[in-house]
């Protein structure tokens, strides 16, 4: 029996060398063959961070690629809601921990401010 050849998406190839640079810094923790799921991924995020003028603060908790594909700030809880009072982007997006005892609290200019809970 033939093997059926190997089709790799050309999006899915865009995603995985445009994600070159961050997955040299993981790949000692994910596998290529995960790459392929987080890549895309990845650039989309990061699309959507230029489009809505967004920052990503991470806290060093978050999985790898979260904190090196992602993330424009990262630190832990108290060093994360120090840099947020600096930040000056219409979106701030918290990867944070369910224990974190320190918070970015919304800032007046922020025009809105959503939380959204990952889990219960």
């Amino acid at each position: 029996m033939e093997a059926a050849p190997r089709m790799i998406d050309h999006d899915l190839r865009r995603a995985v060398a445009e994600t070159a640079d961050v997955y040299e810094k993981v790949r000692h923790v994910i596998p290529r063959i995960e790459w392929a799921v987080h890549a895309p991924l990845i650039c989309r995020i990061r699309e959507l961070k230029r489009q809505r003028n967004a920052v990503i603060l991470a806290h060093s908790y978050q999985t790898p690629e979260i904190f090196h594909g992602v993330a424009d700030i990262t630190g832990d809880s108290l060093a994360l809601a120090r840099r947020a009072a600096e930040v000056d982007a219409e979106v701030v997006v918290m990867c944070g921990v369910h224990f974190c005892r320190a918070t970015p609290r919304p800032r007046p200019r922020w025009p809105t401010c959503s939380r959204y809970r990952t889990r219960p």
